[in-house]
């Protein structure tokens, strides 16, 4: 053998540990860096699942009931997110059980993380308290997903006066019809209910002299 030979063969057995040394190095490198980036992905995910949240902040009037439901709104506001330019009525939905509320219009406050929705409610009777909750579509945040408010205003039964029947059904000649009509609570002082139609080419008359087209509630 020549004796290079043995020298290149030294050299090499010698260089060996220092290549495994590093080859080594390098596995605990990557390893590290897996770790780091696993880090990072938790951390992002949690990120994103904390700010795809949106909460009823505050209701005006402080307490809805349906007495006020037809001028009342709400706010709804967003964690970490704001409304898109392009957000607009049509993009929230409520969720309740009131017959015939919809949202009217909306309002936006300057960091557009928060809306004002203004509802309109068409009349329609309901006798159990409810709640309004909100889902915000996709769009109309810079979330991709749809968010639904993880809270609900709570609306209270307030009427005032109610009445035993919407429509009474008369022909002339015909059976007589009847409703009744009662508030809500003991008032504390005389109240009058005025009787109407709202079909002009019905007069609602009394069988008193002179005509009164008035109901008077007492305290006693």
């Amino acid at each position: 053998m020549h004796p290079a030979d043995g020298a290149r063969r030294r050299l090499d057995d010698a260089g060996a540990p220092r290549r495994q040394r590093r080859l080594l190095e390098s596995r605990s490198c990557l390893a590290r860096c897996a770790q780091a980036l696993l880090a990072l992905a938790a951390l992002l995910a949690g990120a994103s699942a904390f700010a795809q949240s949106a909460t009823i902040a505050s209701t005006s009037p402080a307490t809805l009931n349906q007495s006020n439901l037809r001028t009342a709104w709400v706010a709804v506001n967003l964690t970490s997110a704001t409304y898109q330019a392009t957000a607009a009525a049509s993009h929230f939905t409520l969720n309740t059980t009131i017959p015939g509320l919809t949202v009217r219009s909306l309002w936006f406050n300057s960091g557009r993380d928060g809306a004002i929705l203004y509802f309109h409610w068409d009349g329609s009777d309901f006798n159990t308290a409810a709640t309004i909750g909100v889902t915000v579509a996709a769009a109309a945040t810079t979330h991709s997903s749809a968010l639904t408010t993880n809270n609900t205003a709570a609306v209270g039964v307030a009427r005032w006066v109610n009445v035993s029947k919407k429509t009474v059904a008369l022909t002339e000649g015909g059976a007589a019809g009847s409703y009744t009509v009662v508030l809500e609570s003991q008032p504390t002082g005389d109240v009058s209910v005025a009787v109407a139609s709202d079909n002009a080419a019905v007069t609602v008359d009394s069988d008193s002299t002179p005509q009164t087209r008035t109901l008077t509630f007492s305290t006693t």
